[in-house]
């Protein structure tokens, strides 16, 4: 972020990610953030968000058919969203690098990276049924 002016609110969203112990959605920052500044905006947390997103500072990981969750761990990793509960989770698997290259020499696709995600029930919830 070092070529952006400073932003109070960015630093807020940015801050609520890093420290949240889940995959928060866009709702659940905003509920956070204006427990500190009341007056910032749903767009503003949005707008912020996708930025941080697209300079790296935090991933978003789309559910499909939900809203976007946001995870502060940056590196390439894979994801589960528990189709129960609604959480989304890290899979602690080996990033699979050489599928890009298998693929794009297959496809002739020149591929830059990938995004695996997995939908299941997490254990809460499949003990539930």
């Amino acid at each position: 972020m070092a070529n952006l002016k400073y932003s109070r609110q960015r630093e807020l969203v940015l801050h609520t990610v890093k420290n949240a112990m889940h995959h928060p959605n866009a709702d659940w920052v905003y509920r956070q953030v204006c427990l500190q500044d009341p007056k910032i905006s749903l767009a503003t947390v949005y707008r912020n968000l996708n930025l941080l997103s697209d300079l790296g500072e935090i991933k978003k990981v789309a559910v499909n058919g939900h809203s976007d969750c946001f995870d502060r761990n940056t590196h390439n990793h894979y994801h589960m969203y528990c189709s129960g509960c609604g959480m989304v989770y890290d899979i602690e698997l080996d990033y699979l690098a050489d599928i890009d290259h298998m693929i794009s020499s297959r496809c002739g696709f020149d591929i830059t990276s990938h995004d695996l995600s997995f939908v299941g029930l997490c254990d809460k919830c499949k003990g539930k049924n």
